[in-house]
């Protein structure tokens, strides 16, 4: 298959894309380099963005049942458990990913205090300026927060 056929393909059928591709690759023949470079990169950027949003998500329940306990909610709990498991399969999946959100952790805060304030009409200074808790403690099941 030819490069330029290879590079419709992609916006027709991914998957297929995806196969012929990694197949080229085994067989180490000429196959669509910069299709694939652009596509990892956006796979790696969908992931990021992923991480972000859980942990976003995560924070933000855990700063709604702390600061606005009389409200707690089941949808808050199952909120907090989804994002927990997904972050586990994840981190699991990949140290780059957890050590992205590591990275990334103050600002997630920060987004999440936004969120929480928004959502439960407390003032963002109502919320501590950087978060109280480690990764470790945000993402475990057994320490209450």
């Amino acid at each position: 298959m030819k490069l330029s056929s290879l590079n419709r393909l992609r916006t027709k059928d991914e998957v297929r894309w995806l196969e012929i591709n990694s197949n080229l690759i085994k067989e180490k023949n000429d196959f669509d380099v910069n299709g694939v470079s652009r596509y990892l990169a956006e796979m790696s950027a969908s992931e990021h963005r992923t991480v972000s949003s859980l942990l976003i998500i995560l924070m933000m329940h855990k700063l709604k049942n702390k600061y606005q306990s009389k409200k707690k909610s089941r949808s808050w709990d199952l909120s907090i458990s989804h994002s927990m498991i997904n972050l586990e399969e994840i981190f699991v999946r990949s140290k780059t990913l957890y050590n992205y959100a590591l990275q990334n952790f103050d600002y997630a805060y920060d987004k999440a205090v936004k969120k929480a304030s928004a959502e439960t009409g407390l003032p963002i200074n109502s919320f501590p300026d950087k978060c109280e808790w480690t990764m470790e403690e945000i993402l475990s099941p057994q320490r209450p927060l």
